[in-house]
């Protein structure tokens, strides 16, 4: 779970849980200059924002969604780099998409899971659009980045990635503060 906080004009408000469509996920900008032709393997992610996905009624800009992935949406876990170091997102132009990489767990028994947050430059309301994941690229650098994804330029002040046993308090800058 991440809890934002977003400056918005004359106030600072909490944004729960955000924007998650990891349920409605369906397989099928950048500061980077990565070539995404060396890139073996690639996913289209469908976010539907209609009312029977997330329900988003209007546009957003330079929004960071969460991805979700497991077995069940994404058969490619054996075939990353260790903590996803090679996974990528891009637009369909293929324009890069800043992202940061909350948990990436591969485990025992198809336990598998990872929770990625993916800046968006524009979520359209009430339509379906898509993106592109990429991985495989054997030696590729990791390039998740908690600044590039929630960026103080963005009104980002401040973002909290809880899990069951950490804390990790990280600020607009990127860097973390504290670990619980």
């Amino acid at each position: 779970m991440c809890k934002l906080l977003k400056k918005s004009r004359s106030r600072l408000c909490a944004l729960p849980g955000m924007l998650v469509f990891g349920a409605f996920l369906s397989v099928a900008c950048g500061v980077f200059a990565d070539d995404y032709t060396q890139w073996p393997s690639s996913a289209v992610i469908t976010l539907n924002t209609t009312a029977t996905g997330a329900g988003v009624l209007g546009t957003v800009t330079n929004f960071p969604v969460l991805v979700r992935l497991n077995p069940g949406n994404f058969p490619g876990f054996a075939t990353t780099l260790a903590g996803g170091a090679d996974v990528r997102f891009a637009k369909a132009n293929g324009t890069h998409l800043p992202y940061q990489i909350e948990r990436w767990l591969v485990g025992a028994n198809n336990n598998d899971t990872a929770e990625i947050w993916v800046r968006l430059d524009t979520v359209y309301g009430n339509t379906t659009q898509t993106l592109k994941m990429l991985w495989g690229k054997s030696g590729a650098a990791d390039s998740s980045s908690g600044s590039a994804t929630f960026p103080a330029s963005s009104n980002f002040v401040g973002v909290w990635h809880f899990s069951k046993t950490s804390l990790i308090d990280t600020f607009a800058d990127g860097a973390p503060r504290f670990e619980i």
